[in-house]
């Protein structure tokens, strides 16, 4: 089959492919150009964002090379990558807007549309300002505000109200600095509540995101609907809310590339079928994987994962 222009967004993962490689191994440009069979001053200038003179064959021996048939290549394929598609950019920039100009926002979507893991890598591109927090249904207050001391380093034991002051004037005593708290809406109401509490002996010196499913949404509006005490307070402290989408198709193909798809038959079964949200594309694409062995890609193979 002929292959297809490559977009931008493919050329921004094949860079990116390349970066991994050589920050997480001691392979050297001059190696990568050996293996791709190009010259050194094509990898460098791909690495330097100019690509003007970088042909589409080029970008493909590139691909081949590092990821397609290389041991390297199979190490990289083994763990899933992060792409920067729109779900990320939305994230990334109400954690920003938050940081920035210390308000409480919120977003929520369906499972696996990507806002763990787009909370996450902001964590680990801002690590000193920016501190993350996974919920989950087996907190009760006290182990809620532990886990939030224990993420900023503070003293997490005594009385709830003293752990709860410690975590105030820890992150009042820095600056411009985002607390993530994900997957609020596995939360009791009790500690709900609590989050009204930080907000406002922090309000104005740090930026607060919170995030959960379209339950976490709903269950706020429910409460805030029967006026159950402390759900208006902290609804009104939520200044805005950002409602997350399913996977755009522009980065599902590009995934799909990554992984060696490159069939339009087969692109777009993945698309109609197994792409709803990123962790049924994972779960697809790492099946497809045992599943082919040797042979290639093929629309029957895909058919054979439910």
């Amino acid at each position: 089959m002929e292959q297809q222009e490559l977009s931008v967004e493919g050329k921004e993962m094949i860079r990116q492919r390349m970066r991994n490689y050589i920050h997480s191994t001691t392979i050297t440009q001059a190696k990568i150009a050996k293996l791709a069979n190009i010259s050194t001053a094509n990898v460098s200038n791909i690495l330097k964002d100019k690509w003007e003179q970088i042909s589409d064959e080029i970008w493909f021996k590139v691909e081949k090379a590092i990821v397609s048939k290389t041991e390297l290549g199979a190490k990289e394929h083994s763990r899933w990558q992060v792409f920067k598609g729109i779900t990320f950019t939305t994230v990334h920039n109400l954690c920003r807007d938050a940081q920035q100009h210390q308000r409480m926002l919120a977003l929520y979507g369906e499972t696996g549309y990507g806002k763990t893991t787009s909370l996450e890598e902001y964590k680990k591109h801002y690590p000193q300002a920016s501190y993350y927090v996974l919920c989950d249904e087996l907190m009760n207050q006290r182990k809620f505000l532990q886990a939030i001391a224990e993420e900023l380093g503070v003293e997490k034991e005594g009385d709830k109200s003293t752990i709860m002051n410690n975590i105030a004037e820890g992150l009042n005593n820095k600056k411009g600095i985002l607390l993530m708290l994900d997957d609020v809406g596995k939360l009791n109401d009790s500690c709900l509540r609590l989050i009204r509490l930080l907000y406002d002996k922090t309000v104005d010196r740090i930026g607060i995101v919170l995030a959960g499913t379209t339950n976490f949404k709903s269950h706020i509006d429910m409460r805030v609907r029967k006026d159950t005490m402390g759900f208006r307070e902290l609804h009104r402290r939520i200044e805005y809310w950002q409602e997350l989408r399913k996977p755009e198709d522009k980065v599902v193909e590009v995934i799909c590339q990554y992984h060696g798809i490159k069939d339009d038959l087969c692109i777009k079964h993945i698309l109609t079928y197994h792409s709803s949200n990123f962790g049924k594309l994972k779960s697809t694409l790492t099946n497809l994987q045992r599943l082919k062995k040797d042979e290639e890609v093929s629309l029957e193979l895909l058919q054979r994962i439910k």
